[in-house]
């Protein structure tokens, strides 16, 4: 009897450790979304270089950097976002990139609980929060840009303003760097939208 109730603890604590990870597909074909099922608690996003720098890095992103098919790693809510070395095809990294999601998770990892689980520096600190442009350009973007781009597995944040050119320069990162769409996101999407919501921007650029 001792048994039965010891196997079916492991059995428990097993299930209570398995992590269920969706892949998904995104226009840009060297990255891929993995669906977990926890949450970070805000955008990180890291370079392999970074793995040779001071930065603080969070342990997955590490981990997954680590490996050499690997090349940039974006974390938000709660999808990993891969760009992974284009000598290597997706089969090959895919398998590498789920077996070490099953380690992490099956050893207890909490993607929450990293000390090193700081948001990663944006662009928006370099720009003058009390314009009242640029605090109507980053309304557009957060509210009616970021959602439909983030479900392709990308991200957009505001550079900079040039208010008597009436341009914004903004910055792709996750699948839109890169992209073989990005110039047609940029300009029927992005563009689009930011000028009908705000008449005083003349274009927008990617820097």
């Amino acid at each position: 009897m001792f048994f039965i109730f010891y196997f079916l603890g492991l059995i428990y604590s097993f299930r209570k450790s398995l992590m269920f990870i969706t892949t998904e597909d995104t226009p840009n074909p060297q990255v891929k979304k993995f669906i977990i099922q926890q949450f970070f608690n805000h955008l990180m996003s890291y370079k392999k270089a970074d793995l040779d720098s001071n930065a603080e890095i969070h342990d997955l992103a590490r981990a997954l950097l680590s490996l050499t098919e690997v090349e940039e790693v974006m974390m938000v809510e709660n999808t990993v976002i891969v760009t992974k070395n284009k000598d290597c095809d997706w089969f090959v990294a895919r398998t590498s990139i789920l077996r070490l999601f099953m380690d992490y998770f099956l050893a207890g990892n909490d993607i929450a609980s990293d000390s090193k689980s700081k948001p990663t520096e944006t662009d928006n600190q370099d720009l003058d929060m009390k314009d009242e442009n640029v605090l109507a350009l980053l309304n557009v973007i957060d509210n009616y840009i970021l959602p439909a781009v983030m479900m392709d597995g990308g991200h957009v944040s505001l550079v900079s303003f040039e208010k008597e050119q009436g341009v914004a320069n903004v910055r792709f990162s996750g699948a839109c760097s890169g992209c073989p769409s990005s110039q047609m996101t940029l300009k029927d999407g992005i563009e689009r939208t930011i000028k009908h919501h705000l008449p005083f921007v003349v274009t927008v650029n990617a820097v």
